[in-house]
């Protein structure tokens, strides 16, 4: 089974009254109540914590569009995915997703997300929603009457755009283009895989089954309320004699993880509260435009989630929420009861890709990350072995051989840059006489300018030393050599060029971990008073460490007092 970390990244301060008070969240919301210094604060919260579900081992990471609401602040999930595929190593990346109907022309959309299956080394899981009435026919204006026919033909669009070896036409209905070339071409071959997100439409499942998709389900009311859906999908399947694989269904769920289930319930009630309260509190009038549901779905009697909760949100506040945890909207519980109904939940539904809202509501960062900790280390690795030894997955991205990869540029100072971006990931933290500060008083050397003639003279308190340690190795090409220190040099000016300010000033006050600062005393590259500057602006406990006979490069001139001073700081 693959799980993958969801982020609906919704924004958290709705008033209070806010259902009582306002109309919907979503198309006529009232844009005073944005405030764009907290948008800042939540954009990059939310980044972060993105990219530390990444580091916690979940198999991707998933991005979604919406537009006009405070349920979700991403009308361009792109944006958000081109930061995630630079910023993150081997989660994939899985844009859920644009919907092509708004585009015009749908190239763009084939554009964008060949760029993010680059940019990302072939991790990118392409998602195509319809999407939601509010983001389709009301907030961007499109006739609800084809909306359907006009996304059909942004999926071809796009589709074709990736596999076309060659510039083509397209003469479509929607789309006229005599010129078809779509540069970048995506990694993956033929194309990344395709998820289709859906609500229980009878068109999305015969879509999926027709085109080797993977059907999503993105439900709002959790496991019960996806059951429908999915077994619909299967039916469609079964209808066109294609094999039950469990990897071609996905669907999402709410989770709340903690020592107890009342400990659970305690913790995320108000996250919870705040979610199906406010992020939901949608006008009906918004959900349900003439032509959106199709007359096959109306037939089959197949509900739609959207307009279910905006009918829900009309009535009356609940002065007790236990329903959304006894109904199973989110499940809460210890690490083994949320790991055994996420078990029997899959594997009733056959579902092989497990999406998991960990964030909701107006849960905090702290919160977010104990859960997804939590989760991680006691809940993955019960669910992981679900049907990898029956069925193969063949809706993951392959992504490129490792070799072939980029690797990220790391900045001078990149345990600090590490430690401010990813604070709960650092408990302990050695900086060795790090670059990124500047004061004008005490200015850092201008080490540029010591090149070629006296490189090793300010970096060391043994500069014959260091000039054998940088020579030509022994049976090594000097050419290739001299290409390979050029290289080095001109990576270090791309960051440090012309002061060294890294401006890391604004980012060390993030920094929470017990820090030390090593220094040598006869550093003549960064003055020693810049390990009180460092050690100022740090929010954690520091400490100072001077090494008595060494320059800059204190592990070099004295190592044994440098590797002293760090085994004695770890403990």
């Amino acid at each position: 089974m693959k799980v993958l970390w969801f982020h609906l990244m919704p924004y958290q301060d709705l008033p209070n009254d806010f259902k009582q008070n306002h109309n919907s969240v979503w198309v006529d919301i009232d844009p005073k109540l944005f405030d764009p210094v907290k948008g800042h604060k939540l954009y990059n919260e939310y980044i972060d914590e993105l990219v530390y579900a990444d580091k916690a081992g979940f198999d991707g990471i998933c991005v979604n569009e919406h537009h006009s609401n405070g349920y979700g602040l991403m009308p361009s999930p792109n944006l958000i995915a081109s930061t995630l595929a630079r910023e993150t190593k081997n989660a994939a990346v899985c844009v859920m997703g644009n919907s092509v109907a708004l585009y015009n022309p749908p190239l763009r959309v084939a554009e964008e997300m060949a760029m993010l299956d680059c940019i990302s080394g072939g991790r990118l899981i392409a998602g195509f929603p319809v999407g939601t009435p509010m983001d389709t026919c009301y907030a961007y204006g499109q006739n609800p009457s084809n909306l359907r026919e006009r996304y059909y033909e942004g999926v071809d669009f796009v589709m074709k755009a990736w596999h076309a070896d060659k510039p083509f036409s397209f003469n479509g209905r929607y789309n006229q283009q005599r010129y078809v070339n779509c540069w970048p071409r995506p990694v993956q071959k033929p194309n990344p895989p395709v998820w289709i997100p859906g609500g229980g439409s009878v068109e999305t499942w015969d879509l999926c089954a027709r085109n080797s998709f993977v059907y999503a389900n993105l439900s709002y009311f959790g496991h019960q309320a996806s059951r429908t859906s999915i077994e619909g999908f299967w039916n469609a399947m079964k209808e066109r004699k294609k094999e039950p694989n469990p990897f071609q269904s996905a669907f999402l769920q709410f989770v709340g993880v903690a020592e107890s289930r009342k400990e659970a319930v305690d913790m995320y009630r108000e996250a919870a509260e705040y979610f199906y309260h406010r992020c939901l509190h949608t006008d009906p009038a918004y959900a349900n435009p003439p032509g959106y549901t199709t007359e096959a779905t109306v037939r089959a009697r197949v509900g739609s989630q959207v307009l279910q909760a905006a009918e829900a949100s009309r009535r009356k506040v609940r002065q007790d929420t236990s329903d959304i945890f006894e109904a199973g909207h989110v499940v809460v519980g210890s690490p083994d009861e949320v790991a055994e109904k996420l078990r029997t939940v899959c594997k009733d539904m056959n579902v092989g890709h497990l999406m998991l809202l960990l964030h909701y509501g107006n849960m905090s960062m702290q919160l977010t990350r104990y859960n997804t900790d939590l989760f991680a280390k006691k809940v993955l690795p019960q669910i992981r072995d679900l049907f990898e030894n029956e069925w193969e997955d063949k809706w993951w991205p392959t992504g490129m051989p490792a070799a072939q990869q980029a690797a990220p540029r790391m900045q001078m100072g990149a345990a600090a840059e590490i430690a401010a971006v990813w604070p709960g990931a650092v408990r302990n933290l050695v900086l060795i006489a790090p670059f990124g500060l500047f004061d004008n008083d005490e200015p850092v050397a201008d080490i540029f300018a010591q090149q070629p003639a006296n490189p090793t003279g300010v970096l060391t308190a043994k500069p014959d030393a260091l000039r054998d340690y940088f020579a030509v190795p022994h049976g090594a090409d000097a050419g290739d050599w001299e290409i390979q220190a050029l290289r080095a040099n001109v990576a270090s000016a791309a960051i440090l060029w012309p002061l060294g300010d890294t401006r890391i000033a604004r980012r060390l006050p993030r920094i929470s971990a017990e820090t030390l600062l090593v220094w040598g005393d006869g550093d003549r590259v960064i003055p020693p008073s810049y390990a009180k500057k460092f050690a100022a602006g740090i929010t954690g406990k520091t400490k100072v460490q001077m090494i008595r006979g060494a320059g800059h490069m204190a592990e070099f001139d004295q190592p044994n007092a440098v590797a002293k001073a760090v085994a004695a700081f770890l403990g």
